[in-house]
């Protein structure tokens, strides 16, 4: 077995700092009334989920769905995915902002949840911020957990 193989730790937490957490709701609330979105990065080497930095997407969908329907560009993520891994991080999830609706996971949102990463929603209304929450899917048996914000 290669002695480069890491090992990550999940537990049902994940750690926002104040400066991380100030920028998601910023941005959330500058896309509104449409979905922001955008990804997760934390240090490889933490036992422990911190997020250390976002990187925010265009939403790709079309027109008249962005206020209920975020994409993201493949070729978009894979570049920040290439850039951040030289920096010594990985994707530990995705963010995204659900307009006047509750900060819960979506039939789409679960249906395109990939196991072991975080989904942080953030729900906005009327363009403030109200609300987050942060789920995962397990990838033993595809349950869905609720994740602590700390």
């Amino acid at each position: 077995m290669n002695g480069d193989l890491k090992v990550r730790k999940y537990d049902n937490q994940i750690v926002l700092p104040k400066d991380i957490c100030t920028q998601i709701e910023q941005v959330a609330e500058k896309a509104y009334p449409n979905e922001c979105c955008g990804i997760l990065f934390g240090a490889v080497e933490s036992d422990l989920d911190k997020v250390e930095a976002i990187e925010v997407l265009d939403n790709m969908s079309t027109q008249s769905i962005k206020d209920s329907y975020y994409m993201i560009s493949p070729l978009e993520l894979f570049s920040y995915e290439q850039d951040y891994q030289k920096q010594g991080y990985e994707i530990l999830g995705f963010l995204h902002s659900h307009p006047d609706a509750s900060a819960i996971l979506s039939a789409a949102d679960k249906a395109q949840m990939v196991p072991e990463l975080f989904y942080l929603i953030i729900e906005v209304r009327q363009g403030k911020v109200t609300s987050q929450s942060a789920w995962r899917k397990n990838k033993s048996d595809d349950s869905i957990t609720e994740i602590n914000i700390t």
